[in-house]
């Protein structure tokens, strides 16, 4: 167990990383995972808190991704990746794939429902390298 004074670092430490899941999905996993040790964390759990974004053990990268219909939000994802990637550029394009994957069951369901989908979908990617 680390200490007190520790325990609320590592505590305000969360909440922060929580508000920060709303615009940045590719941490949501870790944060949900750690968020599990508020009430007893140890120092690996601080450490891991500091370096949120990859796992150190597994070297597997986070795969996020969100879809709107107009303003609201239909689905979104965020899962450590089945396997580990040489480079970024990697990493992006099979996050990539898992959301083509997901548009394409999405707009198959809208179409069920009788919604037709007129335009066509973006998909917005955040490194240079995969774009």
């Amino acid at each position: 167990m680390i200490e007190l004074e520790d325990a609320t670092t590592y505590q305000q430490l969360i909440r922060k990383l929580l508000y920060l899941t709303i615009t940045r999905l590719d941490i949501s996993f870790a944060v949900q995972s750690l968020s599990q040790f508020m009430q007893q964390p140890k120092q690996s759990h601080l450490e891991a808190a500091f370096r949120v974004t990859s796992c150190p053990n597994t070297r597997r990268s986070i795969t996020g991704y969100v879809f709107k219909l107009g303003e609201a939000l239909i689905s979104w994802k965020s899962k450590k990746q089945y396997t580990v990637s040489m480079s970024s550029a990697k990493a992006e394009y099979k996050s990539m794939a898992a959301a083509v994957a997901e548009v394409t069951w999405v707009v198959g369901l809208l179409q069920e429902l009788g919604l037709t989908i007129s335009q066509p979908v973006s998909l917005f990617c955040d490194n240079k390298a995969a774009i």
